[in-house]
């Protein structure tokens, strides 16, 4: 059984910086301390990974120290037991960590928000909801295939990336 280390989604409690955004279900959050892809409970797909048929079973380190059993997809992607998914209101979650080694992304993320760059030219624009980022889920099904297909080819870094790259650009108003 594998084991993973992630930002548990509850472990926050963001004050509302722009109250008129609302988070659709839709929506995907862009976690800088999540290092999978988080997806959703899917009832039939679950038992399908207990019995051995896709995917397998994994522990997952959440931030507070729990350590909780789930199942990591054939596509890379951990599912919370029914249990822990409604205790959790778990969402689709997609980790800077494997956009950038992954898929070459380069992060710029300033006080308008978060933006994804990809080597194929690609800009993917968050918006901010309580000081948290997320994409669109039409803006993410392409980012998931490709995450995808990275896990089942063993998660190879992206051959063009040297480092994990954030670039970070300070504005001050003394300038």
């Amino acid at each position: 059984m594998k084991t993973f280390g992630m930002a548990s989604q509850n472990s926050r409690e963001p004050r509302s910086y722009y109250r008129d955004d609302k988070v659709l279900d839709s929506d995907v959050l862009v976690d800088s301390g999540a290092n999978e892809v988080v997806r959703p409970y899917n009832e039939s797909w679950f038992k399908e990974i207990t019995l051995g048929l896709k995917g397998e079973l994994c522990k997952v380190s959440l931030a507070g120290g729990t350590v909780v059993v789930a199942a990591i997809t054939q596509y890379g992607e951990i599912m919370f037991p029914k249990e822990a998914s409604s205790s959790m209101d778990t969402k689709w979650i997609v980790p800077v960590c494997r956009l950038t080694t992954e898929l070459g992304c380069v992060i710029t993320w300033d006080r308008r928000g978060m933006r994804l760059n990809f080597p194929s030219g690609v800009e993917i624009k968050t918006k901010i909801v309580q000081g948290l980022c997320y994409v669109s889920w039409e803006d993410f099904k392409p980012v998931r295939e490709a995450l995808g297909k990275s896990h089942r080819c063993g998660r190879q870094a992206y051959d063009k990336v040297k480092a994990n790259r954030v670039e970070v650009n300070p504005m001050y108003k003394n300038e």
